[in-house]
C-alpha cells in the first residue's frame, strides 16, 4: 500500500520466479512510504523479503528495504532515503517479494540509506565541524 491509496491485492502481484513476485505502483506525487503485510500466516522458517526499484527497473536499481515474517507481518518501509539522484524521488516504482527462509534474510541488512546521503552526510558533519572548530581561541583556550 501507498499510504493515502487504495490496497493493492495479491492478485495485482505478477509471478516472475519461483519465489519472487512484483508489482508496479504509481502515484501523482513521490512514493516515500510503502506499507506491506500479508493477510495469511507464514511459515516460522520463511520470511518475505521486500524490494523497490524506480524506472527503468533495471537489476542494479533493486534496493532491498527488509522482510515480513511471522514474528513481523506487517511493515512499513522509509522509501525516500534508499533512492540515489539517478532514481529521483519516483512517482512510479516496482515493489518486488521474495519467498526465502528467515535465516538466510536474518542475516541481510536492510538498505537503509544510499551511499549518496551517507556521503551527503559526512561532508555536511565535516563541514560543521570545520565551521566551529573556527571559532577555537588560538592555543586550545
Amino acid at each position: 500500500i501507498v499510504p493515502g491509496h487504495p490496497p493493492v491485492s495479491a492478485n495485482a502481484f505478477k509471478q516472475v520466479a519461483s519465489n519472487r513476485w512484483i508489482v508496479t505502483l504509481e502515484c501523482q506525487e513521490a512514493i516515500n512510504e510503502v506499507v506491506a503485510f500479508v493477510t495469511e500466516p507464514l511459515e516460522p522458517s520463511t520470511a518475505l523479503g521486500c524490494h523497490i526499484a524506480s524506472p527503468p527497473f533495471e537489476e542494479s536499481s533493486w534496493h532491498y528495504l527488509g522482510a515480513i515474517t511471522a514474528q513481523a507481518p506487517s511493515v512499513v518501509f522509509k522509501t525516500r532515503l534508499v533512492w540515489t539522484a539517478r532514481d529521483a524521488l519516483p512517482t512510479c516504482v516496482q515493489f518486488g517479494i521474495e519467498l526465502q527462509p528467515t535465516a538466510q534474510l536474518a542475516a541481510r541488512p536492510a538498505e537503509m540509506v544510499s551511499v549518496e546521503v551517507l556521503e551527503a552526510g559526512r561532508r555536511i558533519g565535516k563541514d560543521l565541524y570545520e565551521y566551529v572548530a573556527s571559532f577555537a581561541a588560538p592555543g586550545g583556550g
